[in-house]
């Protein structure tokens, strides 16, 4: 086909479109008329079913606007689609928390396609993002929904070929979908006018409000009219936010669904995730919290503990290094926690916590959380701990929800095996263990190979393309995860249904944190081992110690214990899970 014929194409089906969209304007039941995709009958969580029963309609949007909307298969607006859009229509500036994948994209989305003019040649909307792929999935979301309208939506990110950038400039362009330093680059050289754009959404807020885009931010804010609409979406904040709040923002209206965020200590990863827990509990006492760890700016933790400092979350070297250089302060600290705490009391970080604890008063308070404790805990105990009160949860705990199974196997007979896995069961996102950083990199080469969607992380990666590859496997961009040990503790990511141990771990507390990935927050999941002649004993040991039992796998898995569409009530899933434990003990005596 040639561009010409590409062309007329493309004008036949917009003129078809035109026509399509002017008949049911007119139509009294256009709705019915409508081509709808298949009704999404999975269950859903209450993150996304707790609405006060709004409908689209409710918000007078324009008919073409709502034809996007529901031929898109939404339904209805989600909390933060119902809390956002009335609010977002009048023009007041919007601070939305809010977790992935809860419609955050539609609760910016709808309202600034509302609000377009689009016969004015002019870029009245700008959305801010930090990676090209949000850009371009963000764009996908906005030319749906705005089809039926004709508006313009221009993407540009770093990267990418700058002249096609200055092309694209010299058409008409609605809505620009950017990262910062692109469109700061296009405004700079006059290139890109936004001096008529009236609505700046910042998504991913808590990325752009770092100190790498921070001051693109305000040079940017400074080159559109001072009666405009900010926005920030994200499902964290930074103390950065008050900064820019006082700067940028007016009487911004607050929302925040962020009630049920549970993630933990001690990577940064998990450093990260405590804080955002920290600053939103405390938000209304105004409490700084500040985080370190290894691996990053050392300069900038220096200039943060000149400034006034509450609490504290960090691994143990660099609080230690900060400590011993008289930077950080602890002499008036009385509380200390260690979450994660086997792996805090392991060799690596054993004397490290001993020289800490020196540094604090000794009428400090202790305490201790993990789902495992080495034998080290009763060292610790006796040296630092007067009269602990114990809490053990873990009878119930340990594994409910996940049914594990294992497939023997030979070293060179895995990649194989794990490929018929694919193939035969009905993945959401999936976690795949090794037992070192090599095999991590060699088998997510092997799993791309096979022609399926695959990151890998772990421990000897920067720590920039650690959180952006986190970022993306918990946002959905990608099915599958190859990683370390790294990824076993407190990262909290829902959609995982299937744990995979292409490596068997030796030690029982990492086998509960790596199959815990699975069956998140009440929901299902199964954990497969891939067991080799040298395992043995090991799966052994881990079931005496765990008080489990990890079944041979069967050669059909019933979908009902990992897949949400065919799932049960609760109680009838634990029925199903004892009947598997007690067929496969059958097998095991027959």
């Amino acid at each position: 086909m040639t561009n010409s014929d590409e062309l007329t194409v493309a004008i036949i089906s917009t003129t078809t479109m035109n026509t399509n969209t002017k008949s049911l304007l007119d139509d009294l039941n256009w709705k019915e008329k409508l081509k709808l995709p298949p009704k999404d009958n999975r269950p859903k969580t209450s993150d996304v079913t707790n609405t006060k029963g709004h409908n689209f309609e409710d918000y007078c949007l324009k008919r073409e606007l709502l034809m996007g909307i529901y031929e898109k298969g939404w339904e209805k607006p989600s909390p933060i689609q119902e809390q956002s859009i009335p609010i977002a229509l009048t023009g007041r500036d919007v601070l939305g928390r809010a977790k992935n994948g809860t419609g955050k994209t539609g609760a910016y989305i709808i309202p600034i396609i509302e609000r377009i003019d689009p016969n004015k040649n002019a870029v009245q909307a700008i959305i801010l993002v930090p990676t090209r792929e949000l850009a371009l999935q963000t764009s996908a979301i906005c030319m749906e929904l705005s089809k039926h309208i004709q508006l313009r939506v221009m993407v540009t990110t770093g990267g990418t070929s700058l002249r096609e950038d200055i092309s694209r400039l010299q058409e008409v362009v609605h809505i620009i979908i950017a990262t910062p330093g692109r469109l700061l680059d296009l405004v700079n050289k006059n290139l890109a006018k936004i001096d008529s754009c009236r609505v700046i959404v910042l998504d991913e807020a808590d990325k752009l409000l770092s100190q790498d885009y921070n001051h693109l931010l305000d040079e940017l804010l400074y080159s559109i009219p001072n009666d405009r609409q900010v926005m920030l979406f994200s499902a964290t904040f930074p103390l950065t936010v008050d900064d820019f709040i006082k700067k940028h923002m007016k009487q911004a209206y607050e929302i925040n669904l962020m009630d049920e965020l549970t993630l933990k200590v001690p990577t940064r990863e998990l450093a990260l995730q405590t804080s955002a827990i920290c600053m939103e509990l405390s938000k209304h006492i105004h409490l700084r919290v500040m985080v370190m760890t290894g691996g990053t700016s050392l300069r900038e933790d220096i200039s943060r503990l000149q400034e006034v400092v509450h609490i504290i979350i960090a691994t143990p070297g660099r609080l230690l290094d900060l400590v011993k250089k008289e930077l950080a302060k602890i002499d008036l600290c009385r509380v200390i926690v260690l979450d994660e705490a086997d792996k805090l009391l392991s060799q690596d970080f054993n004397h490290l916590l001993d020289d800490v604890i020196f540094h604090l008063p000794q009428d400090r308070q202790i305490m201790l959380y993990s789902a495992t404790f080495p034998l080290t805990v009763d060292d610790f105990i006796k040296k630092h701990m007067r009269n602990p009160y114990e809490i053990n949860l873990m009878e119930e705990l340990t594994l409910k929800g996940i049914t594990q199974y294992y497939a023997f196997v030979q070293e060179r007979q895995k990649v194989h095996c794990l490929n018929t896995l694919f193939s035969k069961l009905q993945i959401n996102q999936s976690i795949i263990f090794c037992n070192s950083t090599q095999r991590v990199e060699l088998l997510a080469k092997k799993i791309t190979d096979l022609g399926y969607s695959c990151y890998y992380i772990h421990s000897k990666m920067r720590q920039d393309h650690r959180n952006r590859v986190f970022h993306d496997f918990r946002t959905g961009l990608c099915r599958n995860l190859v990683c370390s040990d790294l990824f076993t503790r407190g990262i909290d990511i829902q959609a995982v249904n299937v744990v995979i141990n292409f490596d068997f771990p030796k030690l029982s507390e990492t086998y509960l944190h790596r199959i815990g990935r699975s069956g998140r927050y009440g929901h299902y999941g199964i954990a497969i081992s891939l067991i080799t002649y040298e395992d043995r004993f090991s799966l052994h040991k881990i079931e005496q110690e765990l008080g489990t039992e990890i079944q041979p796998i069967p050669k059909q898995i019933d979908p009902s214990l990992y897949v949400a569409e065919y799932q049960m009530s609760g109680e009838n899933i634990g029925e199903k899970q004892q009947e598997n434990s007690a067929s496969a003990s059958a097998n095991k005596n027959s």
